[in-house]
């Protein structure tokens, strides 16, 4: 103290500088050593080297992207990362460490056009040279490319990683369909296509699946990850590689971002607004079109069971309830299995089980009822004698199927069956099994169908690298797409589950996969609804969940059954969305179903409510194919200064701009609570006016079955 007394005010004020300016030097890490600083301009940006920083500014001044004072930006991290697949599920082995090494600046070679900052990694007992490329695309968008140089010789197997300082508040919002968590920061997300698992952190189901088929999944399990998220603070972040990659949040301070790859690049977004960035995003990336407008005219129901479907479709007419569609995804026969009722994947018409399918399908027709049916990727060889083998034994004769290091083909196991995944990285293996699929369902009156799968092609092989298998599912669309044009069904649809960056560009929809059939935030219903809305600010505006979800469990432990209040809830919920499609689940008997007397009035409500609003959806659809922004909508989109919506995951949305729905998600409740956006709005039932304040209002409203909390904007398209 004697000291500091002594110093006076100004020597106290120098010293709390020096402190505050040098501490990093001395008690935090520095791995950083830059022996070029200047500023450079870059087209509308500029790039500004230092002691302590990397840092890029826009036009006006202002920073947008940074790293942490005095730590490096970049890493190398010598390793060979594996995938390994077990029942469609995918786990990786990666050590994800900021490896000790220094990083040294040693140049910056300035062309106009781009700026190479070079240099390398002090590893002690290793250098690993490389070259960060900073380019200007334009006043709102720039990219970083992380490479090896080929001259240095680059490491055979390395995860490449780019650091970028966060604000401790800054929000991390997208990468495509997350069933757990909208806002990422804090946590370590993979971007890595897989089955989603069964419970998902549910407990003790997940555990109980885990023991017995290693098959739980975990919360950041996705069939679409995508690898793209915006902030809070004005920008937004897309990894446009296709290799396995991992979005490190664990710090407050920063993201982190790697891919086992030579070559990592990110694109860096300008914008003031979430809709600013998914139209930015999807210019890039490929913007969905809108359905068939006949999807709009009613309910697509989900029936199986051959002969025993017709009935089911009977007691929906006789009540009223509109039809699109009929979906019949056991066309080709079913087969019982430990999971409970699953298909025939050998690509043929059971006719055993469908005697007279030309004849109901015509039926149909007159009364312009539309028939779908259902593919995936795999095939098995049929112990059957009724149906056609030839598909399997055609594309095994050309070696078509996906191999092992050995070159023997893959048993990918399901339940208690296995089939063989056809290699759709060989063009002339597509061709076959596109000319065979054709012949099988050309004459069958199809108008679609569910492409389902897709996630479970092996990663890190030989032939095609670690990109293949997140590339996988954007080929499984791409031949779906040319199978329609094939057929020359010119207002199909065909919807998938697996997807990733480009999927958007060729799928015509995508669903949400096998949610449990209940409440469940991990699995059940609310994770459906965390799904629609960050996969639709991820691309895939066209979206939509299985109408009382799939996944059923019957075992002594645990049991879960679809209810009918259940079942009711997500008729409400799928009502105001953009596809209105009924599954029966795995274990049809145990469910309520659509056309079950406990919910057929629902059905019927619910669907002429869905069938109301297609002028609405048409010109949302519109929208969506000229600027990307998806028809159903987080609240942050429509109101980004609103600061509560960032905090919401799967409480309510919006469809369009003018329509806020607010769903009941928990069992035995008949209100919710309500965040009334700015201005006024009106309740769908009751005609009551709502009004909301700037950062919104919170009201509880009522909700009983049948009639879900919505409103519509007064003075808007639906007012």
């Amino acid at each position: 103290m004697k000291v500091l007394k002594g110093m006076g005010l100004v020597g106290l004020l120098m010293l709390i500088f020096f402190l505050d300016d040098w501490r990093w030097w001395s008690w935090e890490r520095n791995d950083l050593s830059v022996e070029v600083v200047g500023s450079w301009e870059l087209g509308s940006v500029s790039v500004e080297l230092n002691p302590w920083h990397l840092i890029v500014r826009d036009r006006d001044g202002d920073i947008v992207l940074k790293n942490v004072r005095g730590e490096r930006f970049v890493d190398i991290n010598p390793q060979q990362v594996r995938l390994t697949e077990h029942r469609g599920m995918i786990s990786s082995e990666v050590d994800l460490a900021w490896s000790s090494c220094e990083q040294v600046v040693q140049s910056v070679l300035d062309n106009d056009e781009r700026l190479i900052v070079s240099g390398h990694l002090d590893c002690g007992d290793q250098l690993f040279p490389y070259n960060l490329t900073i380019q200007a695309h334009s006043d709102q968008q720039l990219s970083f490319e992380l490479a090896q140089p080929a001259s240095a010789g680059a490491t055979p197997d390395a995860l490449l990683s780019l650091m970028i300082e966060m604000q401790k508040d800054e929000a991390a919002i997208g990468f495509g369909a997350q069933f757990s968590r909208l806002n990422m920061r804090g946590l370590l997300l993979p971007i890595i296509v897989s089955e989603q698992g069964i419970g998902r952190g549910r407990e003790p189901l997940t555990s109980m699946v885990d023991w017995a088929a290693g098959a739980g999944g975990k919360w950041h399990s996705s069939y679409a990850p995508v690898p793209w998220f915006f902030s809070s603070q004005g920008r937004a972040f897309w990894l446009k590689n296709s290799e396995p990659s991992w979005f490190d949040f664990r710090s407050s301070d920063r993201v982190i971002i790697s891919a086992a790859t030579h070559a990592l690049t990110v694109k860096v977004y300008l914008a003031d607004t979430p809709k600013q960035f998914i139209a930015q995003f999807t210019a890039d990336t490929g913007r969905m079109s809108a359905p068939p407008s006949w999807v709009d005219s009613g309910l697509i129901v989900g029936v199986q069971g051959g002969r025993e479907a017709w009935p089911k479709v009977e007691r929906l007419r006789d009540a009223g309830v509109p039809l699109a569609a009929v979906w019949l995804q056991d066309w080709v026969g079913q087969r019982q299995t430990s999971f409970g009722q699953q298909l025939w994947w050998n690509w043929s018409l059971d006719q055993a089980h469908y005697p007279n399918w030309q004849q109901q399908v015509d039926r149909l027709a007159d009364e312009d009822i539309r028939v779908l049916g259902y593919l995936n990727p795999f095939v098995v060889e049929s112990p059957r004698l009724e149906v056609n083998d030839d598909i399997w034994h055609k594309l095994s004769a050309i070696d078509a199927f996906v191999e092992d290091e050995s070159g023997v083909p893959v048993s990918f196991p399901n339940s208690s069956f296995s089939a063989n995944l056809v290699d759709l990285f060989q063009p002339e293996v597509s061709e076959v099994f596109q000319q065979e699929l054709v012949s099988e369902v050309a004459d069958l009156g199809w108008s679609g169908w569910m492409a389902d799968f897709a996630e479970a092609y092996p990663g890190g092989d030989s032939q095609h690298g670690h990109a293949a298998h997140n590339r996988y599912p954007v080929l499984w669309s791409q031949f779906n797409q040319s199978l329609a044009e094939q057929l020359e069904l010119d207002d199909s649809l065909v919807w998938h589950r697996s997807a990733f960056t480009g999927s958007a560009a060729s799928g015509s929809v995508f669903w949400l996969g096998d949610q449990l059939v209940d409440w469940d935030e991990h699995d059940g219903i609310k994770s459906a609804v965390t799904g629609l809305l960050s996969a639709s600010l991820s691309g895939m505006a066209v979206n939509h969940s299985d109408i009382g979800g799939y996944t059923t469990i019957e075992h002594s432990a645990i049991s879960i059954h679809r209810s009918s209040e259940l079942l009711q809830r997500w008729l409400e919920l799928n009502a105001f969305g953009l596809i209105f499609r009924s599954h029966e689940g795995n274990l049809p008997d145990l469910n309520v179903q659509v056309y079950d007397e406990a919910a057929i009035t629902a059905t019927r409500a619910m669907t002429q409510l869905f069938t109301m609003l297609a002028p609405y959806r048409r010109e949302l659809y519109r929208e969506m194919e000229r600027t990307g922004i998806p028809p159903v909508r987080h609240p942050l989109v429509e109101f980004p200064t609103v600061s509560r919506f960032w905090g919401l995951r799967y409480q309510q949305f919006f469809l369009g701009s003018d329509l806020l729905i607010v769903p009941v998600l928990d069992e035995g409740v008949d209100e919710v609570v309500v965040i009334v956006p700015p201005g006024e709005w009106r309740h769908w039932w009751t005609g009551d006016i709502y009004s909301g304040s700037v950062d919104g209002e919170v009201v509880k409203v009522p909700a009983p079955l049948g009639q879900p909390a919505a409103f519509t904007r007064v003075g808007g398209a639906l007012d």
